[in-house]
């Protein structure tokens, strides 16, 4: 079995989390991705800061039985632009806050053909 822990698709996962308020309420706790925060959060409690610039980790891990080894994998990509997440709702200031869906746009998938297996992830601001 094949497991990613991706801070990209994190991102976007926690977006997709529904939330019924529009704006974060006034305790939640803002975490900056790659600093070393626990993996363990409450979506409803914290805010994920993505920061424009700095290296961000994209963790791969591949393990089990099918495996002649475990893979144990960090990559970095960096962002254009900072981006705030909590719930559905995305902010690029911290403050004004939107829903996702109405400025983010991406997908990812996995390939598996006979020559290699590769992950694709394209996002974009609409």
């Amino acid at each position: 079995m094949i497991r990613k822990i991706l801070p990209l698709p994190l991102l976007f996962a926690s977006i997709g989390v529904a939330s019924c308020a529009t704006l974060p309420p006034a305790d939640v706790e803002r975490v900056e991705v790659g600093t070393g925060a626990s993996e363990q959060f409450d979506p409803a409690k914290t805010i994920l800061y993505f920061p424009a610039g700095k290296p961000l980790p994209f963790h791969i891990t591949a393990s089990g039985s099918i495996f002649e080894k475990p893979v144990d994998h960090t990559e970095t990509f960096r962002l254009n632009r900072d981006i705030y997440a909590w719930g559905n709702m995305v902010s690029f200031d911290g403050k004004k806050w939107q829903p996702a869906k109405d400025v983010l746009e991406g997908s990812v998938t996995f390939f598996l053909n006979p020559k290699n297996a590769r992950f694709k992830a394209v996002y974009n601001l609409k």
